[in-house]
């Protein structure tokens, strides 16, 4: 959802992110999170908010000055928005049906170099 479906492109993008960073993705290899410490977010805001390019956690509202890194995790293939899948929303919003591409090992690497979880091996 967005106020606009490149807005509403957007959020999917990162909420792909954090749902494989925090929550895994159930029905796939990646059911469990990428990091296990529900605290992580709170423990380095610096760190999330420029990764997620967001001015607040919560809130999700983009830090239009910031380039966020989440970007170079995930891609939306072009065939995925089906004119039926959008919406307007009462509120003005536009909710979007989309799919996205998360680049996992590469995402795992980059969470791994700056140390957000130790690779044992797995």
């Amino acid at each position: 959802m967005g106020k606009s479906v490149a807005a509403a492109k957007e959020r999917a993008k990162r909420d792909a992110i954090h749902a494989v960073l925090f929550q895994g993705i159930i029905g796939t290899r990646y059911r469990n999170p990428m990091i296990e410490d529900p605290e992580e977010m709170d423990k380095d805001k610096a760190y999330w908010k420029k990764f997620f390019g967001v001015k607040d956690l919560i809130t999700g509202k983009p830090d239009k000055k910031s380039s966020p890194a989440y970007r170079n995790y995930v891609t939306v293939p072009l065939y995925t928005i089906d004119p039926k899948d959008k919406r307007s929303l009462p509120n003005g919003d536009k909710a979007v049906g989309i799919v996205v591409q998360v680049a996992y090992d590469n995402l795992r690497k980059k969470m791994e170099s700056d140390g957000k979880f130790q690779n044992f091996g797995f």
